[in-house]
Order: structure tokens, then C-alpha cells, then sequence
């Protein structure tokens, strides 16, 4: 399948990518964080678009209180990762398992953290659209023999 015949319902990868900010925010190891979400029932069962998932990272928040503009405003965090990184790494992760079908820690074992994080420098200021298309690419001709 093409890339470009994929479509990505964007609003469920924000979603996770404002989980994983979160969590940043919230002092988390970004990387530690990220196989501990992949790895978890809700994200391999696909019900990861229950907010109610965050219970993972913190039980006292809930997504449905935090708008856009907070989110991704800088607060001190002990991660060594931007609120923005981790919103992008987070996005990143969901389209590509939405892309390749895959979930949880699958993905994970297809495209370690620190890899993702190098695609993120590269395409972390295109709109998303345009990032998720070439994250895809990218990946697909890395993954070909």
C-alpha cells in the first residue's frame, strides 16, 4: 500500500500525543514512559482512545481539562525532552501504528526511541499532515531490503 492511499484520522494521533507531553510535563522519564504506555493493556488492546487511559501516567488529570495552548507552553520538567518533542513523538508513534496496523509494543520494536526522536528533529516543524506522509515514507524504505 501507498502512503499516500492511507488516511490518518489525525485527531486520534493527537490524542496520544498529548498524552506523552503530559507525561513529560509531569517530570516522566520520556523514554521510560514511552515502553511503559506501549506496553500496557489499554494501548495493546486498542482502547487507547479512552481518555480514561491516562490513568496510567497520573490518575489526577484528565485530557477532557487541558487545551492545545497549554499543552505544548514549556514548564520545568526533569525529562531532557521538550513538551513539543514529546506531543511529536507521541503523534509519530500513533500514525505509524495506525499506518502499519500495528499496536502497542510492536511499534516499538519497529521504530526504537531513540530513532523516533532523530525522525522528529527532522520533521517536527512540518504541519502534520505533511510529517506523518514522509515519517511513513521514511520508514518504509528504511524497512526495504
Amino acid at each position: 500500500m501507498k502512503p499516500e492511499e492511507i488516511t490518518i484520522p489525525y485527531e486520534r494521533c493527537n490524542k496520544q500525543g498529548k498524552i506523552f507531553a503530559i507525561a513529560n510535563r509531569l517530570g516522566y522519564d520520556l523514554e521510560g514512559y514511552v515502553e511503559r504506555y506501549l506496553g500496557s493493556e489499554l494501548a495493546t488492546s486498542g482502547k487507547d482512545d479512552d481518555y480514561s487511559y491516562y490513568q496510567i501516567a497520573s490518575p489526577s488529570y484528565s485530557l477532557d481539562l487541558i487545551e492545545d495552548e497549554e499543552l505544548l507552553t514549556e514548564k520545568p520538567t526533569d525529562g531532557k525532552y521538550s513538551n513539543g518533542e514529546a506531543y511529536w513523538i507521541g503523534f509519530f508513534y500513533k500514525y505509524l501504528g495506525l499506518a502499519l496496523e500495528t499496536r502497542g509494543e510492536a511499534i516499538l520494536k519497529k521504530i526504537p526511541f531513540s530513532r523516533m526522536h532523530e525522525l522528529y528533529e527532522k520533521l517536527g516543524a512540518l504541519p502534520k499532515e505533511i510529517a506523518g506522509k514522509q515519517l511513513l515514507e521514511m520508514f518504509t524504505e528504511e524497512q526495504t531490503p
